[in-house]
């Protein structure tokens, strides 16, 4: 099979995330041979279903499935038209997590219950017609498996990669300075632990460095002093500088199915706290220090660690260097390919 020409789903009002990965791996694919069409809606399909070898749905999150006007479609369609289907199924933290964790309001909550079974009825359709199903990694792939009743046979992990063109360690920083600082970048959900941070922060003795929070979203009143809170979105290249200057990055996030932003950190060459759960441990491996998410005292213990231990702080910067380097674009893209090849070959 010389190149394989993919319809693959792309529809407006994205969240960053998901644009990015789409984005990210369209640019490695099509230097693959793969051939890709996009297509935002049921037509945009139904003229491309002749002329492509595999149809991709590579954003579904929160436990969504694709919506089941395609379903209907593609089940509509004869066995010599039908044509193979991918869906990359990005986590299901509404159906793992309790309500006050993953909404940021009781109505939203309530609106998520609804959803939930929606979603739920929609994956027991799914199931029959979708050749593979891929998630960032192991721990997403047993809570699929778990909540959903997925086969486990379906379902392939392939991991992110990382941008190493923006984030990377451009020149040595001073993070004993004055201006040194603690830094969380998230966007705003209960389960990105944002109030423990500041507790944990507030309980650490000066001197000490700032703590700088990038959580748009987040409207609670902060108080402590140090304490920085930016609101409002920044880009890929901000959050690169943010990285690069900070003392160290605190992200013990209640739940991931990958957490991005660790790997972003360690590329900048920026020692990680992270959480010892979810996928956090996975992405992060041995190259950042683990704390229970529900202990303050523990988050701020390994914020204090950071502070006495210059070394422990430079040894964690270098090993998360190299660890950063395991995670590439160009590898997921080979990854994904060999995925729809398989798919393609089974006929």
């Amino acid at each position: 099979m010389e190149s394989i020409s993919l319809a693959i789903h792309f529809p407006s009002g994205l969240p960053l995330s998901l644009k990015n990965y789409v984005r990210n791996l369209s640019s490695e694919l099509s230097k693959k041979k793969v051939k890709l069409f996009p297509f935002s809606n049921l037509e945009g399909l139904k003229s491309l279903i002749e002329v492509t070898d595999l149809t991709w749905f590579p954003t579904c999150a929160g436990g969504s499935a694709p919506p089941l006007k395609y379903l209907k479609f593609l089940k509509s369609l004869s066995q010599n038209n039908f044509k193979k289907l991918v869906i990359t199924l990005h986590g299901v933290a509404p159906f793992s997590l309790p309500s006050h964790i993953y909404y940021p309001s009781s109505i939203e909550a309530v609106k998520g219950k609804f959803l939930r079974s929606f979603n739920f009825m929609k994956w027991r359709l799914y199931r029959f017609i979708a050749s593979k199903i891929i998630t960032p990694s192991n721990y997403a792939r047993e809570e699929i498996v778990s909540h959903l009743k997925l086969p486990r046979e379906k379902i392939e992990v392939i991991y992110h990669g990382v941008n190493l063109k923006v984030f990377k360690l451009t020149n040595k920083r001073d993070r004993n300075s004055s201006n040194s600082y603690f830094l969380h970048i998230s966007q705003w959900q209960p389960k990105k632990n944002v109030e423990r941070i500041i507790s944990a922060y507030n309980l650490l003795p000066p001197p000490k460095p700032k703590l700088k929070l990038v959580v748009p979203g987040f409207r609670k009143e902060v108080k402590g002093e140090g304490i920085e809170v930016i609101r409002e979105p920044i880009n890929h290249s901000e959050a690169a500088e943010l990285y690069r200057n900070a003392f160290a990055f605190v992200f013990p996030s209640l739940h991931e199915t990958f957490g991005m932003p660790i790997l972003e950190a360690m590329a900048c060459g920026c020692p990680v706290i992270t959480s010892d759960r979810t996928a956090c441990p996975e992405i992060a491996g041995n190259s950042a220090l683990l704390v229970n998410p529900y202990s303050i005292e523990e988050i701020a213990q390994a914020m204090r660690k950071l502070i006495e231990n210059p070394r422990l702080r430079e040894e964690l910067a270098e090993k998360g260097l190299e660890r950063a380097k395991q995670f590439s674009w160009e590898k997921s893209a080979r990854e994904h390919l060999k995925v729809f090849k398989e798919v393609l070959e089974r006929g």
